[in-house]
């Protein structure tokens, strides 16, 4: 039987949180990335956080994060097109995604 896979892993502290790591890809491409669970001593300085207007929770689009397919605000979803860059990976914090 196959383990059921998840978007949160636990935080083993409080003084951890997740970063979202946006998978390098062009423009148009869809949406890849994945949740990593670090200290904020680990990862002091080496995101970006992100804001966004939140848009209607009902008006959607699908990314996969950590191999599962998760539905987003098209507000999000544009604001991670123009932050993924086409030769390096993203690190940024954005509570939809980041908060469990």
């Amino acid at each position: 039987m196959e383990t059921p896979r998840v978007l949160h892993e636990p935080l083993t502290h409080r003084d951890y949180l997740r970063i979202l790591v946006l998978h390098l890809g062009s423009f148009d491409d869809g949406i890849n990335c994945e949740l990593k669970t670090e200290s904020l001593a680990q990862s002091e300085n080496t995101y970006a956080a992100i804001t966004y207007v939140w848009g209607d929770p009902e008006v959607t689009k699908d990314i996969v994060c950590n191999a599962i397919s998760v539905p987003i605000t098209v507000n999000l979803y544009d604001a991670l097109q123009r932050f993924r860059e086409e030769k390096t990976a993203r690190r940024l914090w954005a509570d939809a995604l980041c908060i469990d």
